[in-house]
């Protein structure tokens, strides 16, 4: 009898601790922060982690459940404003640090009516070379010379669709370096000749893109249009 209630009281102990320990994993401490725009608190912005998607309240305030397998944190940019832009990119998103549970976000206010928006597409720009560089230079060139006439009296921005190089992982920072020269803002997609081969999986793939741009999923807002960036890149093709 006593050896019965020993082994219940065991087992019973040894589930507590499972299910503690499982709980300690699911439900770490949560991510939050803030949105503002000149200090003042944004309602209603959409934030993710990709994997859970919330609103900030009144006060710009956001939470969400820290997701072990989440890299970034990142908001859909509301209409009518504009995130920060700085290292070649546009910051929108924030890596996920060890130990950092707090990432406030401050927008801008988009000075121009953005109900009245152009963007400019550009893809395959596949550089793989100092060749190839330098031709995109001055395709940039052009490319802003082009653009200027419509960005002074609107909101303008730049897609581009993937491929920035061409299997050539190391001349993402040359590219940043050269597109800056758009003048605009450049939202970027992946494409299957940025991803890397040879990786020990898909998701390793497009890990050093990521580094370098944040999240291969993303959306933002310009006027009444909702603009949704998705990869396509189902798995690694190498064309010959």
């Amino acid at each position: 009898m006593i050896m019965n209630f020993m082994l219940r009281l065991f087992c019973s102990c040894c589930l507590f601790l499972v299910v503690s320990i499982m709980q300690a994993a699911i439900y770490p401490d949560p991510v939050e922060g803030v949105v503002t725009c000149k200090g003042k608190g944004l309602a209603g912005v959409v934030v993710t982690d990709g994997f859970d998607v919330v609103l900030t309240d009144a006060q710009g305030r956001y939470e969400l459940p820290r997701n072990r397998d989440a890299r970034f944190v990142y908001l859909s940019t509301p209409a009518g404003y504009l995130p920060q832009e700085g290292g070649g990119h546009i910051a929108f998103f924030f890596p996920l640090k060890k130990g950092r549970l707090k990432y406030d976000f401050e927008l801008k206010r988009n000075l121009k009516d953005d109900m009245k928006h152009v963007f400019m597409v550009q893809t395959d720009v596949q550089v793989s070379c100092q060749e190839h560089l330098d031709s995109y230079r001055s395709y940039v060139g052009k490319a802003r010379a082009f653009m200027e006439k419509y960005a002074k009296e609107r909101d303008a921005f730049v897609l581009d669709c993937g491929d920035i190089v061409g299997n050539t992982p190391n001349l993402y920072l040359d590219y940043i370096q050269v597109s800056g020269g758009l003048g605009l803002p450049v939202y970027r997609i992946i494409g299957n000749h940025d991803m890397e081969i040879g990786v020990r999986s898909f998701e390793h793939s497009y890990k050093t893109y990521e580094d370098y741009f944040g999240p291969i999923y993303y959306s933002f807002n310009r006027g009444m249009a909702h603009y949704i960036i998705l990869s396509n890149c189902s798995k690694l093709i190498l064309y010959v």
